[in-house]
């Protein structure tokens, strides 16, 4: 009689730029089984399990539940069907009941209240799990929260449960429980489908086994006709070297050396509680204990992230317990995080500048305090080629490849990594590639400390365990002299895609060029579409839009240009900190208030005068965000909230003084300060005096300001470190970059550029500041910065857009009789245009990616090679 197939995955391929992260996978699972799929890293199993439960769509390939063919465009599609998934990190909240984290999302089914509880005890009770369901999650260990995510699935009518990595975060008992609750499942007909890397519990618990090599599938095989061993050699696909041909690397060097370690954390919780370890040059020393025991925090203190209370971490012959992260890196210690999705990597900037993260100061990278992109370019390179750095996981290649050394760097170096950093059989890696032994060109004399999960505490994967338990470190073994594992082999070449991907840079520019192109084309066709709705003539609008009627108008647009730039980059600036400076407009206020009154009593003659009111003026707005950089920094207050309370303190103050001085404004009836001498009047700019008279000639600040921020921010090791912050704070602070300064000196900074906002202003017209200047300049900023995507181009396209916006809404009214809400309604649609635009060539320029990749990956024609 023929089993039934619960489900079946037929030549699934998915593409990224870059990668070909499954091709040609089939899989069949059996009803009523627990089928596990094994695979190191890069191998492709995450993303085929996003296929199957609807978060990503396959570029190829079709998938059958019960026999029926199914597509999914999200999650809701694969739970309609009764495919139910537990991710590797739980999903729950800590603050709510099992009851509220159940139901949560599924409330349609049986309700909130008794209805759900009940259908939760049937479950729990059917299935063995054992969940109480009024108990808050906060409360509960590890093992019962997954037990948890497994009753959330099994109460949405799950009949395929999908567990990734389900014991990475279990102890042994746990693992037990689990087991014997997949056995449950399993018993009332239920799928599991079990992703792990742990061999020996795959072989425990599985019925079926499929591997999955470099982004497709091996075979299947049942796990009483396979070995640990020989799951292993097909996951790589190559025999693993055989033990006791090796000799020891290790040495009576002492490398690393804590004594006495203690750690408390901001609510008095002791962490760490009188570590000592000893770690010996050449050699791996295991740290074993159940996660959440002071593993991670033991390794943030000795890398400088934390603070310790107590003891001493010596390196070699010095004591680095409170060297900051920075140095000790600098010091030769490579350090990779136990979340390298938070704490390791710059997961939307290019693998080169991951390179660089965590060796910003050191060559090639660095020169002085320049980043030399080119070198880490082709450094990065190096390390791929030389390393067989894996093409098909682009964010464990940015580890890898930001732990290795550069090629002229001789230093002794101590290794820290947790669990996940390498999943791939000990034997499995090859001499290049095992911490501790010939990473680098060291010649196995670099120590390396892997802690994490019991399962590194396994013979042949370190020269020496350590039992980590709540903080505290067990003794020692002896040092194990024992020869080690032999040779693994030269790196594996063949990789399934080279670095980078070839021929797109030209394309990329050519689709930079058409993102205004299809902008223009989009604004025309919505607006003209927004004008015949709303009865207005369409051909004159555009002919009064298109043209100059008002006299002025366009030397008016460059003024105002230049005027949003500089809020623009203000903004942009604090943008790249992921910094909210929503008070531009008050930083520009005092600022354009201190610089007219200083240049006012014309203390210095001419341009030395205009020289002083513009360092008078960056100086205030740096002074005015610093409060606001200040109480972010040091007291955790929101940027947001602080800028604009002072924003209206500053409209406010500067109101105040201006009727303290009682200057009536020429002209009008506002009041300002003493007005400018003549000898500081900035005049016009000479080279477009004949075709606009009064074009500002301190516009040419917008010119300078943009060349600096575009310099500071792409070629400087402090840029780099704020791009970096901004991205991942956690990453940047792992990697040693002081993120309270990078804070307090971008907020400076973008307060000292929100001073010069009102410049070309005060010195080229207006001569000196009153009540009637222009507001609302922070907003406009950051909406500048937006359209621009903080990048000093794309600001400048943003801030000449808003000025034409600005300067035909008048021609629009006074000359096409469009009524003012009608102008700004076009203004709208053509800024959402623009947004609308770059958009939908972000997304061609990945398909075209994807395109070239899979092109490019593609196998040759039979006969092709020789």
């Amino acid at each position: 009689m023929t089993e039934q197939v619960a489900v079946e995955l037929h030549g699934i391929t998915k593409r990224f730029p870059g990668v070909v992260a499954n091709k040609d996978i089939d899989i069949t699972v059996r009803k009523g089984t627990i089928h596990a799929i094994v695979g190191e890293n890069g191998a492709g199993k995450s993303t085929l399990m996003k296929i199957l439960y609807g978060v990503q769509a396959p570029d190829e390939g079709t998938i059958a539940i019960d026999g029926k063919e199914v597509k999914f465009s999200a999650p809701g599609d694969a739970i309609a069907v009764g495919i139910g998934m537990v991710f590797q990190h739980f999903k729950l909240a800590d603050n709510f009941t099992v009851l509220e984290n159940v139901v949560l999302g599924a409330e349609d089914l049986h309700g909130i209240g008794a209805g759900a509880r009940a259908e939760i005890e049937r479950i729990s009770s059917a299935y063995g799990l054992n969940v109480e369901p009024d108990v808050l999650v906060d409360r509960l260990g590890v093992g019962a929260r997954q037990r948890v995510e497994i009753l959330k699935v099994l109460y949405r009518g799950a009949k395929i449960i999908i567990l990734d990595e389900p014991t990475a975060v279990l102890v042994p008992q746990e693992v037990d429980e689990l087991f014997a609750n997949l056995r449950e499942l399993k018993a009332e007909g239920l799928t599991v489908i079990f992703i792990s890397h742990k061999l020996d519990e795959v072989r425990r618990v599985a019925d079926e086994i499929t591997v999955i090599r470099r982004g497709t599938t091996v075979t299947s095989v049942k796990p009483a006709d396979v070995t640990s061993r020989e799951l292993a050699e097909l996951m790589v696909g190559s025999q693993l070297p055989t033990p006791a041909t090796e000799e020891s690397t290790v040495t009576d060097q002492v490398v690393l050396d804590v004594r006495d370690l203690s750690l408390t954390d901001e609510f008095g919780t002791r962490l760490l509680t009188d570590i000592e370890l000893t770690i010996h040059a050449g050699e791996v020393l295991g740290i074993a204990g159940v996660e959440g025991n002071g593993q991670a925090e033991l390794v943030e203190t000795i890398m400088g992230i934390r603070t310790p209370d107590g003891g001493t971490i010596r390196l070699s012959d010095e004591d680095i317990t409170h060297w900051p992260t920075r140095r000790v890196r600098e010091a030769g210690v490579g350090y990779i995080p136990e979340d390298r999705h938070r704490h390791g990597l710059l997961l939307q900037s290019p693998l080169w500048e991951n390179r660089i993260l965590g060796h910003q100061t050191e060559s090639p990278m660095a020169k002085g305090w320049l980043i030399d992109g080119a070198a880490a370019r082709q450094d990065t390179e190096r390390i791929v080629q030389q390393y067989d750095v894996r093409t098909l996981r682009r964010r464990h290649r940015g580890l890898v490849v930001r732990w290795q050394p550069a090629e002229t760097d001789h230093r002794p170096r101590d290794g820290a990594h947790a669990e996940g950093a390498d999943r791939r059989p000990p034997d499995a890696r090859g001499r290049r590639r095992r911490p501790g032994r010939d990473l680098g060109p060291h010649q196995g004399r670099s120590p390396r400390r892997p802690c994490g999960a019991p399962d590194f505490g396994r013979p042949g994967r370190t020269d020496r365990p350590v039992r980590h338990d709540h903080g505290d470190a067990a003794r020692q073994p002896r040092r194990n002299l024992r020869p080690r594992h032999g040779d693994g082999g030269e790196p594996r070449s063949g990789d399934d895609g080279s670095f980078g991907v070839k021929n797109l840079r030209l394309r990329q520019i050519g689709l930079s060029l058409a993102a205004p192109v299809l902008a223009i084309v989009v604004a025309v066709v919505v607006t003209s579409i927004v004008l015949l709705l709303s009865g207005d003539p369409v051909g004159p609008v555009w002919k009064v839009f298109l043209s100059s009627p008002i006299p002025g108008v366009p030397a008016n647009i460059l003024n105002n240009t230049a005027i949003y730039y500089l809020s623009g980059v203000a903004v942009a600036i604090g943008f790249r900190m992921n910094l909210f400076n929503i008070g531009v407009d008050g930083q520009y206020r005092v600022a354009a208030f201190a610089a007219a009154v200083v240049a006012a009593q014309a203390w210095l003659p001419g341009y030395l005068n205009v020289l002083l009111a513009l360092i008078v003026a960056m100086l205030v707005g740096a002074a005015w965000a610093s409060i606001a950089a200040l109480l972010k920094t040091y007291r955790g207050v929101s940027e947001v909230i602080s800028t604009i309370m002072l924003n209206a303190i500053a409209t406010g103050l500067v109101a105040w003084l201006l009727t303290k001085a009682q200057d009536q404004v020429a002209g009008s009836n506002a009041i300002g300060t003493k007005p400018i001498p003549e000898s500081s009047h900035v005049p016009p700019l000479p080279f477009l005096k004949t075709a606009f008279s009064n074009v500002y000639g301190l516009g040419l600040l917008a010119v300078i300001v943009g060349i600096a921020y575009w310099f500071v921010i792409s070629k400087t090791r402090y840029g780099f470190d704020l791009r970096a912050t901004g991205q991942s704070e956690d990453a940047a602070r792992a990697s040693g970059v002081d993120v309270k300064k990078a804070a307090l000196t971008a907020m400076l900074l973008s307060g000292a550029v929100a001073g010069l906002v009102g410049m070309p202003q005060l010195f080229g017209s207006d001569y000196n500041y009153g009540t009637n200047s222009q507001a609302g300049l922070g907003f406009t900023g950051i909406a500048v910065a937006l359209i621009g995507r903080n990048h000093p181009v794309g600001v400048a396209f943003g801030a000449l857009l808003w000025a034409y916006l600005d300067g035909q809404a008048n021609a629009l009214q006074a000359n096409a009789g469009v009524s003012v809400a009608l102008v700004n309604i076009i203004q709208g649609v053509m800024v959402l245009a623009v947004v609308i635009a770059y958009e939908l060539v972000r997304r061609w320029r990945i398909r075209m990616e994807q395109r070239e990749v899979a092109a490019e990956l593609a196998p040759a024609p039979a006969g092709a090679e020789a």
